[in-house]
């Protein structure tokens, strides 16, 4: 390190352009981190200093912003000689930078002085100044960043003439840094804010490095691995990549292509993760799904994918050493971006099927598959849709969708078998169909028949595993020692199927129940409903079950037949109501009744009169029962005895 000392922000940006390096990850706070900070404000005393943390800084050189084109068009920056990259404590920095802005932004409606100065003085000394025909910011990202023109438009309000609408997972949290503060802020005094702006300009200090020349920065990076918030793995793989384009004795313009190449494709990766703000995707997932279908998968290195990727394949050794049995190269660096770049953007639709640009057919089949969280089958999938060739057979496809989801259900949710059944298998075949080694019909594969050696694919797993047995194992100790059907781990998956099978015989386009909010009910809220509640208070039902034992009546209340999805969250207390009132509703009561409720509540309506007992119960269970064996194609469930065994009356 060449030198160190505390310094107050306001002695940061002391002529300082400070920039985001492309090898450094987004803004990764998020509300707990921004809750932490603010409490460190709130909590300061005056005239008392705060150690806020690391920032370490590189000096840029004319040369290296020379060899950089995004450099050129980073005006001001460019020009000055006092232009840092943020090796180190981003984090920090830009939530500082995030919070004094609203802060001006916020006194500025009001009044043209804050604390004594200009505001428009206090922006030129923190923020930036304005030139004839541009703004120069003093701190930002590279160019090519998405989160520069985010940061330049959506925090400081500038005007832009380039896409302004480009998100990735990292803008995301800067929008959301931006309300928080805007929330913090909004109801303080005047000499309120004044009070924390002085804090956070005067007292909040950081220990401010600045690298030496000798010293790589990229080994030195790794190594602080950002203290504030752990790098992920894809974080860590980025730097990692970069480090290396800058090692190979190639041309400059070949490593200058693959160091952009990198940089566009984690900006898509990104971009792609982040896409649904409701639904962000966590990276090293991706990563390892990604890893399990490019590279080779085994048992035993399974969960040490990032060991695999930084330690033994992207090493600088296979660049430097020479002899080296295995070299890398750019075109090997090169492929595996494409490739991950390429992926991204399926896995996204993997996780938001209604999006997916597929056949319609396929879509409904992923949906089921997503609701299900896919099992081992996501590499595989990722492959099917990602491959560079890309021209599956629809039909084919179809198949073997249909193939896993029978698989998740009656291996998982059915026979009840350890979550690990068959993955080797199946991230075996992910890799082999991404690298053009095995069909679809290869992985649909051929059923098992007892003590034949000759069954392979997913058929072969599932006839060789599933055990209806097993399941009727299961159901008995839940209803000795839970509440039977209603503790059945794929209870809600099984009603929803049931549920849509209703939709899709009505031809209807509507859907009755959201998955999501079926599954995220409030407290107190319940989406399967006990039509004979399971304690009854009401003569109505109490009269229903007299003379049946304690464990006949929590069987008959818990079997299958009397569970019912509802449309609506509905409060439990409406629960004990008499079967009339829970078909035909209430004036009084602000509750939907089952004639105006979901395909199945509506099933029950136009099917039992007003009384719902044992036999009902039994009726109804055994329809279910006849449903699964039929859908999931059960040969041993299609028996009514058997159906009857397993409804536990």
């Amino acid at each position: 390190m060449a030198n160190d000392r505390l310094l107050t922000f306001e002695d940061i940006f002391d002529g300082r352009f400070l920039r985001i390096p492309d090898y450094q990850r987004g803004y990764a706070w998020e509300e707990n981190q921004l809750k932490d900070f603010w409490e460190d404000l709130e909590n300061l005393e005056e005239e008392h200093s705060h150690y806020t943390g690391v920032l370490t800084l590189e000096k840029v050189t004319k040369q290296k912003k020379d060899e950089n084109p995004d450099w050129i068009r980073d005006y001001g920056a460019y020009d000055s000689d006092k232009s840092f990259y943020v090796v180190d404590g981003q984090q920090r920095i830009t939530t500082s930078i995030i919070l004094l802005n609203e802060i001006l932004l916020n006194c500025g409606k009001n009044s043209n002085s804050f604390c004594g100065e200009f505001i428009t003085d206090l922006v030129s000394k923190y923020i930036g100044k304005k030139k004839p025909n541009y703004f120069i910011y003093y701190f930002g990202y590279t160019v090519d960043n998405p989160s520069y023109e985010f940061l330049k438009t959506k925090i400081f309000g500038d005007k832009s003439a380039s896409n302004e609408k480009e998100e990735t997972l990292y803008t995301v949290n800067l929008g959301k840094a931006k309300i928080f503060f805007e929330n913090k802020i909004k109801n303080l005094k005047i000499n309120e804010l004044e009070t924390v702006f002085k804090k956070l300009t005067k007292q909040f200090k950081f220990n401010v490095y600045e690298i030496a020349d000798d010293l790589d920065v990229f080994v030195a990076f790794e190594t602080m691995n950002n203290r504030g918030k752990k790098l992920s793995n894809l974080e860590l793989l980025k730097n990692r990549l970069i480090y290396l384009s800058t090692k190979f004795n190639d041309d400059i313009g070949d490593k200058n292509r693959l160091r952009t190449d990198i940089n566009m494709c984690w900006k898509t990766i990104y971009e792609y993760l982040g896409k649904n703000k409701n639904n962000i995707l966590p990276d090293d997932v991706f990563l390892k799904n990604h890893w399990i279908m490019y590279h080779d998968y085994s048992r035993e290195k399974g969960n040490d994918y990032i060991e695999d990727l930084l330690k033994e394949r992207y090493i600088a050794k296979r660049i430097t050493v020479k002899d080296i049995i295995n070299p890398l190269t750019i075109e090997e660096i090169n492929k595996y971006i494409l490739s991950l770049k390429e992926s991204v953007e399926h896995w996204y639709y993997l996780h938001n099927p209604e999006q997916a640009p597929y056949d319609d057919k396929i879509k409904i089949l992923l949906d089921k598959l997503y609701r299900l969280n896919y099992g081992a089958f996501t590499p595989l999938l990722m492959a099917i849709f990602s491959r560079e060739d890309n021209n599956y057979d629809i039909d084919e496809v179809y198949e073997l969708l249909k193939l896993m989801e029978k698989y998740i259900f009656l291996i998982f949710k059915i026979s009840q078998r350890r979550s690990n059944t068959g993955d080797s298998s199946f991230y075996g075949y992910a890799r082999q169909y991404y690298k053009n080694e095995l069909s679809v019909i290869d992985i649909i594969g051929i059923e098992y028949k007892e003590n034949d050696k000759d069954w392979y694919g997913i058929n072969g797993w599932l006839t060789k595993y599933f055990k209806l047995k097993s399941f009727y194992e299961y159901l008995a100790d839940k209803f000795e020692n839970r509440e039977g059907y209603y503790s059945w781990n794929g209870l809600s998956y099984f009603l929803f199927e049931y549920e849509l099978c209703f939709k899709d015989k009505a031809k209807n386009h509507t859907q009755e129940i959201n998955w999501k909010s079926y599954l995220d009910s409030k407290e107190n809220h319940i989406t399967i409903e006990h039509i004979f509640p399971q304690t009854p208070s009401e003569k109505c039902w109490i009269d229903e079950l007299t003379g049946l034992t304690d464990k006949e009546k929590k069987s008959i209340i818990n079997s299958l037949g009397n569970l019912v999805p509802l449309s609506r969250a509905k409060n439990s207390k409406f629960q004990n109501h008499c079967f009339d009132i829970k078909k035909n509703g209430k004036n009084e009561e602000d509750f939907i009744a089952y004639k105006n409720g979901s395909y199945s509540e509506r099933e029950i309506y136009d099917n039992y009169e007003n009384n719902w007992g044992v036999k009902e119960i039994e009726d109804r269970g055994l329809k279910l029962l006849n449903f699964m064996a039929e859908h999931w194609d059960i040969e041993e469930l299609k028996e009514r005895k058997k159906q009857k065994e397993f409804l536990f009356i």
